[in-house]
């Protein structure tokens, strides 16, 4: 996990310039109607002409678990999500069609895969936007 500054330039900061969603950092491991954003070559279970070699932006849809107790050294979440390669690094968002607009609480990062790399389960997992993002954003911040 990493992240940046961006300095404003004539008073507009990087969202005001571009457009964009907000983060939530820290804010729970668990979310409701969430979506998963992503630009999918292959999937899991569906054939690979359904994703279109990544010609077109798809999502999933559902809800978000905490999903470190899969591994007690990575603290992480999953959405059930039949994306695959292509999809990785678009957004886990919540919020979606709420007053408060989007917020990213997470990017698709990988899968479970078997020891021939193919996929074994639904789930795509991210980091958590937890404490460590937290620590992260504090210290670049400062």
């Amino acid at each position: 996990m990493g992240a940046m500054i961006v300095v404003p330039e004539d008073g507009l900061d990087l969202q005001g310039r571009v457009g964009g969603w907000g983060y939530t950092f820290g804010g729970g491991t668990a979310f409701t109607n969430a979506r998963s954003y992503g630009y999918p070559v292959i999937g899991y279970n569906r054939p690979d002409s359904d994703f279109a070699d990544g010609e077109y932006m798809m999502f999933c849809e559902g809800n978000i678990v905490d999903a470190a107790n899969l591994n007690p050294l990575d603290d992480r979440l999953r959405m059930n999500c039949d994306m695959g390669g292509g999809s990785s690094g678009g957004p886990m968002a919540a919020g979606i069609g709420t007053s408060g607009g989007p917020r990213i609480v997470g990017v698709n990062s990988h899968r479970n895969v078997n020891s021939n790399g193919n996929y074994i389960d639904n789930y795509m997992f991210s980091a958590n936007h937890g404490s460590t993002a937290v620590s992260i954003i504090n210290a670049v911040n400062s």
